[in-house]
């Protein structure tokens, strides 16, 4: 399996060189916003008030899994940053973490 794998990977790098088509495409950012990876997206937020946060919850991201709830990643994130007791993940036990999968509980599902 670790072969087919490996020349998965192999063929999608192939085909995407040949097409010259990206794996990901990402959004033009609006004039009025700077790019964190510009040199003045650097300075930006390393003179910044906020450089403190932004370590612990950069650590912690998490892409949404659902286009409708981008809170939810959002709160994973922080409550990860936080160092607050998780619950277990199965997918990685014996650690503990927030997951967009565990977030909810029977009284979140009562909400909704």
């Amino acid at each position: 399996m670790h072969k087919i794998s490996q020349l998965s990977i192999i063929a999608v790098f192939a085909f995407s060189a040949s097409t010259g088509q990206p794996f990901a495409q990402t959004l033009s950012l609006p004039d009025n916003l700077v790019d964190l990876n510009s040199n003045q997206g650097s300075q930006t937020l390393l003179h910044s008030e906020a450089l403190q946060s932004y370590w612990p919850l950069s650590i912690h991201f998490e892409t949404q899994k659902n286009q409708a709830f981008w809170g939810v990643a959002s709160i994973v994130m922080v409550l990860n940053a936080l160092g607050i007791s998780a619950p277990t993940t199965p997918e990685i036990e014996p650690y503990k973490t927030f997951t967009q999968e565990n977030i909810f509980n029977a009284k979140t599902e009562a909400v909704i």
